[in-house]
Order: C-alpha cells, then sequence, then structure tokens
C-alpha cells in the first residue's frame, strides 16, 4: 500500500494554521516623561518636558509639553529648582543665583510630574573647551551658475592628548550688516558630519570638512562671514546627536525607538558642552 505523504500533511496544516484569526492585545504602555537639556557654563540653561506617544494613538502634530513638573539640578552637594522660563513658557531655567555650571564638574537632574514616573540623569561637563584661535578654518564660495552657490568649509585642530574627546562644529553665513540667528542667514550645519571623536586620533590632527550647496548667491561689495559655534560636548551629547541624525522617523520618542537616552525612569537626553565662537571673512 502507498504511505501518505506525511510532508504534504504537514505543510497543508502549517499553512491553515497561518490564515487563522487571532486577537492578540497589544502591551499597554504608561506615558513616560522625556526629557531634553543641554548644560553649559557658556549659556543658560534650559530643560525641556514632553511625554511618549502609546503605540495605539497617532503620531500628534506638535510635542505635547510638560509645563506642570517640578524641576532640580544639583552638583551633589547644592540642589535648586528650576523655574518656569518668563521668555519661553514651555522651558523650564535655571534662575540667576549663586548656583554655577562648573567645567569639569559632575551635575544631577531630576523631574517630577503628576501622572508620570520621576525621571533622573547626570551628565560632566567638559574641563575644556576646544578655543576658536586654536582652530585653522578655510572657507570658499564659489558660484554654479544661477541663484546656486557651492561653499566649502574646512576645520583643523590639534586634540589635546590623554582624554576621550568629542566635538561639534556648527556654521552659519551671515552678511555683515546682520546679527546671528537671523531667520535669513544660511546655516550650512551637515548633519552627522557637524560631528567628530578623537577614537584612535588621540593627541592627533582633526579634521571637519563640509561642502554644501545652497545659499544667498553671491553680491559684490557686500562682505559675508561664516560664524561657528566650535563645542567640546561629552560623550552623551555626542552619542544622542548621531542616534539622532541616524533616525529616520518622525517623532524619535514618539515610540519606543532606538534612540540613544542617559534618563533613567523616561526617555531623552541631559547632556553637557562647552563652546566658543569664531568668525571668519569669506573671500
Amino acid at each position: 500500500m502507498k504511505q501518505p505523504n506525511y510532508i504534504f500533511v504537514l505543510i497543508a496544516v502549517l499553512f491553515s494554521a497561518c490564515w487563522e484569526k487571532a486577537d492578540v492585545p497589544l502591551p499597554r504602555q504608561e506615558p513616560k516623561m522625556v526629557l531634553a537639556a543641554f548644560l553649559s557654563p557658556e549659556d543658560t540653561f534650559r530643560v525641556y518636558l514632553t511625554n511618549t506617544n502609546p503605540i495605539q494613538a497617532a503620531l500628534p502634530d506638535s510635542p505635547n509639553f510638560i509645563t506642570n513638573a517640578m524641576v532640580f539640578l544639583s552638583d551633589g552637594q547644592d540642589t535648586v529648582q528650576l523655574q518656569t522660563d518668563p521668555i519661553i513658557n514651555k522651558a523650564y531655567v535655571l534662575p540667576n543665583s549663586s548656583f554655577p555650571i562648573l567645567p569639569g564638574k559632575t551635575y544631577y537632574l531630576q523631574a517630577k510630574a503628576n501622572g508620570y514616573p520621576s525621571i533622573s540623569a547626570k551628565c560632566t561637563v567638559p574641563k575644556y573647551k576646544l578655543p576658536a584661535q586654536g582652530v585653522v578654518t578655510n572657507v570658499y564660495r564659489y558660484s554654479t551658475g544661477g541663484s546656486d552657490t557651492l561653499t566649502n568649509i574646512w576645520h583643523t585642530w590639534i586634540d589635546l592628548a590623554g582624554s576621550k574627546d568629542y566635538y561639534r562644529i556648527n556654521n552659519w553665513i551671515i552678511d555683515s550688516n546682520r546679527v546671528l540667528n537671523t531667520m535669513n542667514d544660511f546655516q550650512l550645519s551637515a548633519g552627522a558630519g557637524e560631528f567628530v571623536s578623537d577614537v584612535d586620533q588621540d593627541g592627533g590632527k582633526l579634521e571637519m570638512r563640509m561642502d554644501r550647496f545652497g545659499g544667498a548667491s553671491i553680491e559684490f561689495g557686500v562682505d559675508r562671514y561664516m560664524v561657528s559655534y566650535i563645542m567640546s560636548v561629552d560623550e552623551n551629547y555626542y552619542r544622542y546627536h548621531l542616534s539622532i541624525f541616524n533616525y529616520s522617523g518622525d517623532l524619535p520618542f514618539g515610540f519606543q525607538e532606538n534612540i540613544y537616552t542617559n534618563v533613567s525612569g523616561g526617555l531623552g537626553i541631559f547632556a553637557a558642552y562647552r563652546k566658543d565662537i569664531k568668525r571668519v571673512l569669506i573671500k
């Protein structure tokens, strides 16, 4: 007697199982706070708090800012409560007080708000900053026809030996008759290309090169300058921004995505940086 083909029987069973309707409940996600806070001796310290978006919910048009939280900053000895920013009412700001932000020091941030788990994070301010005079910068702009231009930028500097160092340089082109950060300025940021680390290059010569098309056309008789934010950043700042630039979605913390975070009890980032500013005439 011919034996049945058990292989075909097994395949039929498997495929029939694949077509069965299954109601699998999605896990319930409690909302968490999302932190964005960057600490520097050279800038005003502001903290922004939003929340995560549950899997079942549609993505919001804009972040939902949490404005009723209590936010505290500590240096391990003294603690100060941040206040609602009178200028940006969606932020919390370090009040003008005798609470200095010092290079090389570690700071601790805590936030509490009704309906959310408390969050905490820490970071250490870089001890040294890369001075503007220590960076050699060359900028060239070429007209490519019509209103298009090509901008070439080279920054080079010598890394500080004996420590892990991370850098960011952000560039703007402005006219001589305007100030930095106006709406018409042409920003030459290059995403992840703005960041450099000294991994395998400790104490060596580092270089950052950017080639960008676009921006305001070349006007004869008008001086143009490139203004650079030259930043020494901590590892948290470096890793977080690289993960953001490599993210392809809409809201990185809307869901539990693989965005770098150093926040306990929630998501987001608490990081530190030092900053200097350089101004170069474009030839």
